[in-house]
């Protein structure tokens, strides 16, 4: 069994973007980005046009952002395509 998990915190730390700045850039609030990286179970998910934009600040593929993880913590990453 999988569970997706958004990779959003590394690729923004290793491009030093704070949570407002790509907040800003997507055009949604810091607290959907807050909720996206901590995996808190508040966000429901993203819709394909922000993630569209998202994509474009860490300058990455959808599947550099979102990955699949084995829920046991077995399998590793599995990168959708």
């Amino acid at each position: 069994m999988y569970e997706s998990k958004i990779q959003l915190s590394s690729l923004c730390m290793k491009r030093h973007l704070s949570q407002q700045e790509v907040a800003s850039r997507v055009e949604v609030r810091r607290a959907t980005i807050s909720d996206l990286e901590c995996g808190s179970g508040k966000s429901q998910g993203i819709e394909f046009d922000p993630l569209a934009r998202l994509c474009k600040v860490p300058e990455v593929q959808p599947n550099g952002i979102l990955g699949l993880v084995g829920i046991d913590g077995v399998g590793g990453g599995c990168a959708l395509n």
